[in-house]
């Protein structure tokens, strides 16, 4: 979950849905294994979970 959210900073959604798929597939009775779905389809409709405003980064 941690690896898919640092490719959501970094805008890599197609690895990140990746990521997510495959802890709800391989893990499905997991703790994260509800919402690493909800998160993946939240990214396959254009809605990143977490937006991140990367212009003040320094």
């Amino acid at each position: 979950m941690r690896a898919a959210l640092c490719l959501e900073i970094e805008e890599n959604y197609s690895k990140a849905i990746e990521i997510y798929e495959m802890v709800y597939k391989d893990y499905p009775s997991s703790k994260d294994a509800v919402r690493a779905e909800k998160y993946a389809e939240s990214l396959k409709l254009g809605n990143p979970v977490y937006k991140f405003d990367m212009s003040n980064s320094e």
